[in-house]
């Protein structure tokens, strides 16, 4: 009797088909596998590489020598489908109609506009930052005023000290 090894690329172990002979056509190695595994041949096909030269079986014909030992990845019967749709985009010339998120920059006369916009928003975000920065040092500063005071009262009352979070270092 001889024996191909065979494992699907996901799994870790081999499994062994036997056979008559000193090689199996790749055809009826494909058979023998999907009839092991319950695969039905109008759901999927088996892609067969050889585990050591890494080389694909293609033709149905190809003999398969004794004791090799082989990968198996299941492919669609009609390719791989795409899961969406597919959108091809030229961008050497905008298209009517197109969005600002593809063409940030029209061109000709529109550019300068488009980039005073560009800034104008730049200059508002920073504005908008500076406030905030302003206002979480104030923040900071009256929690420092209120950490120095608990300190003062803390020395002057040591029943209140017991009441106070320990110090606050800012």
């Amino acid at each position: 009797m001889s024996c191909i090894h065979y494992k699907f690329s996901s799994k870790l172990n081999y499994d062994t088909v036997t056979f008559d002979g000193l090689h199996i056509s790749l055809s009826d190695l494909k058979k023998t596998i999907m009839a092991r595994e319950k695969l039905k041949a109008a759901d999927c096909d088996l892609q067969i590489t050889n585990a050591q030269t890494k080389e694909e079986y293609t033709d149905d014909n190809a003999l398969i020598p004794k004791n090799s030992s082989v990968i198996i990845k299941r492919i669609p019967i009609g390719g791989v489908k795409s899961a969406g749709k597919s959108f091809v985009i030229d961008r050497s010339e905008p298209a009517s109609g197109t969005s600002k998120a593809f063409y940030p920059f029209a061109h000709g006369s529109n550019r300068g506009r488009q980039e005073k916009e560009v800034s104008d928003l730049v200059a508002r975000l920073q504005g908008k930052l500076n406030e905030e920065t302003r206002t979480l040092q104030r923040n900071v500063h009256g929690r420092r005023e209120i950490v120095q005071t608990a300190h003062s009262t803390r020395d002057l009352e040591p029943e209140a000290a017991a009441l106070l979070p320990l110090p606050l270092y800012l």
